[in-house]
């Protein structure tokens, strides 16, 4: 009879076995904690909240097409979310049961009216227990909590969102009743005035917390809804303690943008960029468009006034393309597809690339606040328009520049 012998494993290779076998259990477990501690949680306890669910979605990311949703069930008006991070992050959670509609004339769809007071807000970060509590009424007049940065924020949106929500109201009664424009004008009226209370209201969080990443992102938010121009940024973001911040993503935002404002002025030449993003995915440089006009185009298909003007800019560039224009058109919000499908379709021939937030973002480079955007740059690189800065419009600095060659 044949006896099996086990097979000798020297002394040593065991050891380093057992050794790294520890080693991988130890990266594992320390892999494990960084994950934990990355980690998350709100808890939200609102009265009247009588909707099934409320809806999370995140940015878009036009390179692989995903939009995260995220549906949060409520249950006696009580919910949690939770998620992992590596640094400060903006949230807000839908709560359509407060959605501001006007119907259209037919009375069989309607338009959603835009406003933060919809939302639930709060500020995301590594380790943080965030509480959400209040009430709904027409608007989410819910805040969150969690004995810092939270509390902060809260205590400001406690203070400006019964009067954001006293505009949307003013502007959703003027469309339901099909008010004439001298009731619109009042209307402004009333809001301008409201609206610089809740500017002022800003500035002097702002002021007075400047170490704090929520006056950075409050500054940030407010900013890009052009609620304070440039100089006002500037005077503002320079009030900001630089050393405490500089660790948090806002303001890494607020320092690209504060560079920006000088970079892309009318006469500077613009900086230079590079984007694999293109239809058929060859490397775009801005320096090969050196020699033309060049008109530089952000757009998205989900805006319509975006979409309106396409057709007038092709008929422009069949115009004075042999003049030396040439176009430049910046997608963001499409998914891929979607972009190219319309595009070809339309016979848009120019040149295109997609941009967003989180990939070869030249919106904040450019300092983007809004869609269209629009800037001509000259045959050396110098911008000479800019849709933000010129009172005519692009038309008709194309008509005079092209006009006479």
């Amino acid at each position: 009879m044949n006896q099996k012998t086990t097979p000798y494993i020297p002394y040593w290779i065991l050891i380093q076995i057992l050794s790294l076998s520890l080693l991988f259990s130890g990266c594992k477990r320390k892999e494990d904690q960084a994950l934990k501690n990355q980690n998350f949680t709100v808890i939200g306890n609102v009265k009247n909240l009588n909707s099934e669910y409320l809806i999370y979605s995140e940015d878009f990311n036009s390179k692989t097409g995903n939009r995260i949703y995220d549906t949060l069930w409520i249950k006696n008006g009580k919910f949690q979310f939770q998620d992992s991070i590596a640094n400060f992050k903006y949230y807000r959670i839908f709560a359509r049961q407060t959605e501001k509609t006007i119907s259209r004339v037919d009375e069989k769809s309607h338009s959603y009216l835009p406003t933060p007071v919809s939302w639930f807000h709060f500020i995301g970060y590594p380790g943080a227990t965030i509480k959400l509590e209040g009430q709904i009424t027409d608007f989410v007049d819910a805040y969150p909590n969690d004995g810092g940065i939270n509390d902060s924020l809260g205590k400001l949106n406690r203070r400006i969102f019964p009067l954001l929500d006293t505009i949307v109201n003013l502007k959703q009664q003027y469309y339901l009743n099909n008010s004439d424009p001298e009731t619109y004008h009042e209307i402004s009226k009333i809001s301008d005035a409201i609206m610089k209370e809740i500017r002022a209201e800003k500035e002097r969080f702002i002021v007075s917390q400047p170490d704090s990443p929520v006056a950075a992102f409050v500054l940030l938010d407010a900013f890009t809804r052009s609620e304070f121009n440039d100089a006002e940024f500037n005077r503002l973001y320079e009030k900001l303690d630089s050393i405490a911040l500089k660790d948090v993503s806002f303001f890494e935002d607020l320092r690209v943008r504060y560079l920006a404002i000088e970079n892309i002025k009318i006469g500077k030449i613009i900086p230079d960029f590079t984007s694999p993003d293109t239809p058929d995915s060859t490397l775009f440089n801005i320096r090969e468009l050196r020699g033309y006009y060049v008109l530089v185009d952000f757009w998205g298909i989900w805006c319509s006034p975006c979409t309106d003007e396409l057709p007038q800019i092709k008929s422009y560039y069949e115009k004075y393309k042999d003049k030396g224009l040439t176009i430049l058109g910046i997608n963001s919000g499409d998914t891929r597809a979607k972009w190219q499908d319309y595009i070809y379709s339309n016979e848009y021939n120019w040149h295109h690339i997609q941009s967003d937030k989180l990939q070869n973002d030249l919106i904040t480079q450019l300092n983007v606040r809004y869609f269209p955007t629009k800037f001509l740059i000259d045959p050396e690189g110098r911008i000479i328009f800019s849709s933000e800065q010129s009172r005519q419009t692009i038309f008709e600095v194309m008509d005079e520049i092209f006009s006479d060659k």
